[in-house]
């Protein structure tokens, strides 16, 4: 009798132990610039995540929020935290090229799945040892480097000014730029660039206009890239002048005024024309999800495209999360992030915010190049690009 007792205990004992393990906490650690050069992307980002589901698959989730200040070093403790003292399951972000290339060393070193926001090729391609670990939900810079140059060739731009900012995003635009160019008979001429902190770029400036080229791209971080805009525009500069997605914002066009009306940039989501969509446009009503609930939170008119991006970096590692506890994982653990990685590795026909998207062995970034639209600054306001 004492022994059938003592044999109930043990197995009352094992089973709540088993049933505690499978639903162990999921913590997922957040990594976005809420200060810095780089704090009109990630502000919003930050406040988007205090409005996550607490939920995944049934189990509590708890996400584990850090400012990297727009800084690379400081991006790599914030990841080095969230990996060594908070375990984390998987890692959403950083916001930027060059605080994103610093995690993912991090990433890869700990075998952490990693989803981030910044739009870097370099990021995801190729897909080695390293990469592996990191997925974007986001358009990299070489489609929409193609899809710019096809709307230069399409107004008969032959030679190409380029100002870029310093730092990785602009380095990929002009990495990624004269690939494109040739096949469309541009000639880029040698890139100016500037810092995000900068104020000026006179001498800049200066030296791009006296190449005398058909037009210009400026290609910057929101409200950084209206700086060199304004400067060509006061130096009477009277070419075509481009931006690119990292400007795609309210605040960019605060800052830049009557200087930036006309300008045209490619855009990866159709977050700035959602008025204009017809009621019945699947992606209207999946972006109108993530907006609703967050202008209800923060004001009428506060939701930005980041938060979106943000959002489906969220959507991509519970996609993962879910798979990985539907094999019987235990989060927090090694097996678990593998899970995780491979989930989202094999996943199809992701319904995102902003687009749909499918990943395999060779491909972690989003190729839906259908989700691109062409927009332009008219009357102040972001509307579609009709050539």
């Amino acid at each position: 009798m004492k022994n059938s007792i003592s044999l109930r205990s043990l197995l009352v004992i094992v089973a709540v132990t088993a049933a505690a393990a499978s639903q162990a906490q999921i913590k997922i650690g957040v990594i976005v610039s809420a200060t810095g050069p780089a704090a009109a992307l990630g502000m919003p980002q930050q406040k988007m995540a205090s409005l996550f589901p607490t939920v995944v698959a049934g189990q509590e989730v708890k996400y584990i929020v850090m400012d990297d200040a727009s800084d690379s070093n400081q991006a790599a403790k914030s990841a080095r935290k969230l990996t060594s003292e908070d375990n984390v399951d998987v890692i959403v972000g950083p916001s930027v090229n060059a605080t994103a290339f610093a995690v993912l060393e991090v990433a890869a070193e700990t075998k952490t799945p990693m989803v981030t926001m910044a739009p870097g090729s370099g990021l995801t391609s190729p897909v080695d040892s390293k990469r592996q670990w990191v997925f974007k939900g986001v358009m990299d810079e070489k489609i929409m480097a193609e899809a710019t140059i096809r709307a230069l060739a399409k107004i008969g731009v032959k030679s190409l000014g380029v100002m870029a900012s310093s730092e990785s995003y602009g380095e990929s635009w002009v990495t990624a730029l004269p690939v494109y160019a040739a096949e469309h008979g541009i000639t880029v001429q040698k890139p100016e660039r500037f810092g995000l902190a900068d104020v000026a770029a006179t001498g800049q400036t200066i030296r791009l206009i006296s190449g005398k080229p058909d037009a210009v791209l400026v290609a910057g971080i929101s409200t950084t890239a209206a700086m060199p805009h304004k400067a060509l525009k006061e130096r009477g500069y009277a070419g075509s002048i481009f931006q690119t997605y990292g400007s795609l914002n309210n605040e960019f066009l605060k800052v830049g005024g009557r200087d930036v009306e006309g300008t045209v940039t490619a855009a990866s989501s159709k977050f700035l024309l959602l008025d204009e969509l017809p009621d019945a446009d699947p992606v209207k009503q999946r972006m109108a999800g993530v907006v609703k609930p967050y202008e209800a939170a923060f004001g009428k008119g506060s939701a930005v495209s980041y938060i979106m991006s943000l959002d489906d970096a969220r959507q991509i590692a519970a996609y993962g999360i879910e798979k990985a506890l539907q094999e019987k994982k235990k989060p927090g653990t090694p097996e678990f992030r593998k899970a995780v990685r491979d989930a989202i590795e094999n996943a199809k026909n992701l319904q995102l915010s902003q687009s749909s998207l499918s990943f395999s062995p060779t491909n972690h970034t989003n190729i839906d190049r259908d989700s691109v639209t062409l927009v332009t600054v008219k009357n102040g306001k972001w509307t579609v690009y009709k050539q």
